[in-house]
């Protein structure tokens, strides 16, 4: 799923007027069209002053993305106005229903568009792994983020929208395939836990079901909750008290129905600082 927005068009609206806005504005869209179709996608509907599109194969989708950006630079200014798109695009399967599109696809190409600045595109993982290796050498890596909306965190890329394969010197790698591993693990005083791909997740507190239980007064019956998202294992909170985080070489921050990515190992606790804490859980992320 590709969504591309042309940034800056009610301004543009209210800097030349109606009618020579209005031809720059269709012109736009019909370069941007005829790009989705040479690269064999399928144009779903507009989207305001953008498009959303759909393509069979990542790579054609990652190249109609850079040939947007290009034809859209090269187009001639008129009226002192020099153009520019965002695009954000996600690899993975969608429900069709009469010409139209829906999914969870659908939602997070719309959530990495509102990532993208103007002349930018972003991507995600799913979509790295499934382009061919001549394509992958212009994704950049992007610090993790939640999605507005979304549970879980996204690990997004910039595709560095400046030339095609073979004109960019390649500034980091990264192993798209490598299979990884994670692992978490958990202790408090005689009870330990692992987490890792067969054993995901864990909900911690006072109640009895918890797979880490404590009896501190503090803590909530249902507490926290500790998530493998992707390789990384994201402790969320969910009492009324907060959960106290400390790692290694840093300040301790208190979650308040908030989430965090564990890193490197340390300590938190639930419901009270972690300082002379008899309840402390410690982790170690592998």
């Amino acid at each position: 799923m590709l969504f591309v927005d042309l940034a800056g068009s009610t301004r543009l609206y209210e800097r030349v007027g109606d009618s020579v806005a209005f031809r720059l504005v269709d012109r736009c869209l019909h370069e941007m069209r005829a790009e989705i179709e040479r690269r064999r996608g399928r144009v779903v509907k507009h989207t305001g002053d953008g498009l959303m599109a759909v393509f069979g194969e990542a790579d054609h989708g990652c190249e109609a993305a850079l040939r947007i950006h290009q034809v859209v630079r090269e187009l001639p200014l008129s009226a002192g106005q020099k153009l520019a798109v965002r695009i954000g695009f996600h690899y993975g399967p969608v429900v069709e229903n009469d010409s139209d599109v829906f999914g969870d696809t659908v939602n997070v190409a719309a959530r990495l568009l509102e990532l993208a600045s103007p002349g930018r595109a972003i991507t995600s993982m799913e979509t790295a792994r499934q382009l061919s290796a001549e394509w992958r050498p212009l994704l950049r890596p992007l610090q993790a983020r939640s999605l507005r909306g979304a549970s879980r965190l996204t690990e997004p890329f910039e595709l560095l929208c400046g030339g095609a394969p073979g004109d960019l010197t390649v500034v980091q790698t990264v192993d798209f395939d490598a299979e990884e591993k994670p692992e978490l693990r958990l202790y408090l005083g005689t009870q330990s836990l692992v987490l890792n791909a067969q054993i995901p997740s864990a909900r911690l507190g006072r109640d009895a079901l918890s797979d880490l239980r404590l009896s501190d007064t503090r803590a909530s019956r249902q507490h926290a909750e500790i998530e493998l998202r992707g390789d990384k294992f994201v402790l969320v909170d969910r009492s009324s008290n907060g959960t106290f985080v400390l790692i290694d070489g840093e300040k301790e921050f208190v979650l308040s129905r908030e989430e965090v990515v564990l890193r490197k190992q340390g300590h938190f606790a639930l419901g009270r600082t972690c300082i002379d804490n008899p309840h402390l859980i410690g982790f170690v992320c592998l």
